[in-house]
């Protein structure tokens, strides 16, 4: 076959063959086994925690030092992908705050 790109930027961003999907996973994995090293209890993707709903975070830990339950939804973003190139050479975090922004408007 034919190389697509010698840096890997049309994997991480490529809709089809599941690279950003696998990404993600990967992210969430490592986090978790983060939280497993430091000891602290956590669920990945846990079901049913809002009402009517099936959104879920990523991973949920309990906090000790607040007493609170604490959720993270992990999103990737691309600085080289279509929708933020023009800009990420000139705004500094551009393709993370446009991600942040289409993950919040879920």
């Amino acid at each position: 076959g034919v190389q697509l790109d010698k840096e890997g930027y049309h994997l991480l961003s490529c809709k089809y063959g599941g690279g950003p999907v696998w990404t993600h996973n990967t992210l969430v994995s490592g986090w978790s086994e983060c939280l497993s090293d430091l000891l602290i209890h956590h669920q990945v993707e846990p079901r049913h925690r809002y009402a009517n709903t099936e959104d879920r975070p990523d991973i949920s830990f309990y906090d000790v030092d607040s007493g609170t339950t604490r959720e993270a939804d992990v999103a990737m973003a691309h600085p080289w992908s279509k929708d933020s190139i023009k800009r990420a050479a000139t705004t500094p975090g551009h393709a993370a705050a446009k991600r942040e922004e289409r993950k919040a408007a879920k």
